[in-house]
C-alpha cells in the first residue's frame, strides 16, 4: 500500500526504492501485485548440503585453514557424494569465513630462552668479474630482541651451521631452544605436529644442547622476530 501511494502522487520507482531502502525490482513487484504480502518464507535453500555440514566444518577445522578453498571444498564434497550447486555451497560458507579471529595467546620467553633464526636472499651482486646470489642469515633472541645478522653466497648446510656457530659466539651463549622455518636444512618433512628433522640438524643441536622449534606452516605469526628481520637486511 505504501509503495501504490507513493506511485500515485507521482515518484518514480527509483525515488520510492531509494525512500524506502529497497531495490527498484522489489518496487516493481509490489507495483505489480495488488495482494498484501503473505509472509510466507521461500523453501530453503541447500537441502542437499545438509548432510555434508558436519564434514565442512571438520575441513575448516584444520590448522591451514587457508587452503580449504570454496572451490577445493566443493571438488571434495562431490567425491563424497554431493550433488548439489557450487552457489549453495559458497553462499554456506560465507558467513563462516566472517567468523570473528579466535583471541590468541601471546608467548613471553625468559632470557636465553630462545634464539629465531631465518634466511633472506638480497638478489644479485657484482663480485669482482663474477654474478653471485647474496643471502642474510638472521638470529635474534626473542627476549632482548638482540640481532645478528652474516652475509652468504648460499643457504647450504655447511653455511647453516657455521651461521648457527657464529650467532653462538656473537650473543655469548647457546639457548634453550631454536624456532626455525621449515627449511629443508633443518626439517626434512612435517605432518602436523609430527616433524622429521634433517639428521645433520638433530645431531649438530644434541651437540651443542639446544632444542630445535619449527614454525607452523603457512601460519606466520608463529615464525618469530628474525623472519620480520630479513626485510629490514633489504
Amino acid at each position: 500500500m505504501d509503495f501504490h501511494t507513493l506511485r500515485m502522487q507521482g515518484l518514480s520507482i527509483r525515488k520510492i526504492a531509494a525512500l524506502r531502502g529497497v531495490s527498484r525490482n522489489a518496487v516493481r513487484r509490489a507495483l505489480r501485485s495488488s495482494q498484501v504480502p503473505s509472509g510466507k518464507r521461500k523453501r530453503p535453500q541447500g537441502l542437499k548440503l545438509a548432510p555434508y555440514v558436519d564434514t565442512v566444518s571438520a575441513w575448516l577445522a584444520d590448522p591451514v585453514k587457508s587452503l580449504w578453498t570454496s572451490e577445493r571444498i566443493f571438488d571434495e564434497l562431490q567425491l563424497v557424494g554431493y550433488q548439489g550447486g557450487r552457489t549453495v555451497l559458497k553462499d554456506y560458507l560465507k558467513p563462516l569465513r566472517r567468523q570473528p579471529k579466535p583471541a590468541e595467546q601471546r608467548f613471553f620467553v625468559r632470557p636465553g630462552q630462545q634464539m629465531q633464526v631465518d634466511w633472506g636472499e638480497l638478489g644479485l651482486v657484482d663480485l669482482g668479474p663474477h654474478r653471485v646470489k647474496i643471502y642474510v642469515f638472521v638470529a635474534v633472541m626473542a627476549w632482548s630482541r638482540a640481532l645478528f645478522v652474516r652475509f652468504t653466497t648460499d643457504m647450504q648446510m655447511l653455511n647453516w651451521l657455521d651461521c648457527h656457530h657464529r650467532a653462538f659466539a656473537f650473543f655469548g651463549g647457546v639457548p634453550n631452544e631454536v624456532l626455525v622455518d621449515n627449511l629443508k636444512t633443518a626439517v626434512v618433512s612435517r605432518a602436523g605436529k609430527t616433524i622429521v628433522w634433517n639428521k645433520r640438524y638433530q645431531e649438530f643441536a644434541v651437540a651443542h644442547g639446544f632444542i630445535p622449534r619449527a614454525c607452523w606452516p603457512a601460519r606466520p605469526k608463529t615464525k618469530g622476530s628474525a623472519s620480520y628481520c630479513t626485510t629490514w637486511a633489504l
